[in-house]
């Protein structure tokens, strides 16, 4: 059985976190957190 959800509603000052995990190699784990600051062109910064 499939499940979909709407895509949430993107504002400024929204913030996202990526995590990367490398099972073999734990040197190229990663984690990333951005935080949407503005919005010109278009296009979310």
């Amino acid at each position: 059985m499939e499940h979909s959800a709407p895509a949430p509603q993107i504002q400024v000052g929204d913030r996202y976190t990526y995590e990367t995990l490398d099972l073999e190699n734990r040197k190229l784990d990663n984690v990333v957190t951005r935080e949407i600051v503005g919005f010109a062109n278009g296009l979310y910064i």
